[in-house]
């Protein structure tokens, strides 16, 4: 009601006005002649790439990077250990991250991953969405909040996550990249 009333306000002040100057004999109040604004965008037309043509379900290359690590580093694992090393090691990165709302004291991956369908053509040789438990450094405006997969209990230091990753294989790299919101 009181938005409605808030509204009615300035319909009415200006009713008012309208009425008050008509009755005397004055011309209503209008708004001054000014040209409509317009707007000029420019952008560089060499090495321009817009980003309409990045088609995520297309291309991994409209994804994060969020780890590499050489292929020969891995030798002997299957796509799904693969991407929980590469995960563990993204995690373990973040341990030592300089940005207080990234930071972690302990991680565990989960070693189950949820499967999800793919297109060959997409560049992954793998889309999985994993689960992992961390200890953030802040509990505060911290970058994780967004990965919860249930909020913790109270006197619970760990956090409980998922986030969808896809595992892509170039000439020298395994790649780690997150592919939040994949099939949404």
């Amino acid at each position: 009601m009181n938005k409605f009333r808030l509204f009615l306000r300035p319909v009415i002040f200006v009713c008012l006005v309208v009425t008050a100057c008509s009755s005397v004999g004055l011309p209503a109040p209008t708004a001054p002649n000014t040209p409509e604004p317009t707007l000029t965008l420019s952008y560089p037309t060499s090495n321009f790439s817009p980003l309409s043509t990045i088609d995520p379900y297309n291309s991994s290359s409209a994804w994060d990077v969020l780890y590499e690590t050489p292929i020969n580093s891995v030798q002997g694992l299957n796509s799904e250990e693969i991407l929980i090393f590469l995960i563990s090691k993204w995690l373990e990165e973040k341990k030592q991250a300089s940005i207080p709302g990234e930071k972690l004291k302990e991680f565990i991956v989960d070693s189950e991953l949820h499967l999800l369908e793919w297109e060959a053509d997409s560049g992954f040789i793998l889309v999985a969405t994993a689960k992992f438990h961390i200890v953030p450094e802040k509990k505060i405006n911290n970058n994780w909040a967004s990965m919860l997969l249930q909020i913790p209990e109270e006197g619970d230091i760990w956090w409980h996550l998922a986030e969808t990753f896809g595992l892509e294989k170039n000439e020298e790299n395994y790649i780690l990249r997150n592919t939040n919101g994949w099939g949404t």
